[in-house]
């Protein structure tokens, strides 16, 4: 899929996708761990997908958590797949 976005030009070797996922990873990680500070208002919501998983649709929640802090700036706190 990648490689239909960058063009038979470009070659990605498996090492590269591996490092660039390694490098992921530890981003998500670092901003899951962050410190939240005050956030006086919290929304929760919910958005429905369908996915495909062992080869047949399921149904699937994103729910996502978004703060406002206390000088009125959105921010994503959170957010997760629940299975239904």
């Amino acid at each position: 899929m990648l490689q239909a976005q960058l063009g038979p030009e470009v070659a990605i070797s498996s090492t590269q996708v591996s490092r660039a996922a390694e490098q992921l990873d530890a981003g998500l990680a670092a901003w899951r761990e962050r410190p939240l500070d005050e956030t006086p208002y919290v929304f929760l919501d919910a958005r429905y997908e369908r996915i495909r998983e062992g080869g047949r649709l399921i149904d699937c929640a994103v729910l996502v958590a978004i703060g406002i802090t206390a000088d009125g700036k959105r921010r994503v706190l959170g957010v997760s797949v629940a299975f239904s």
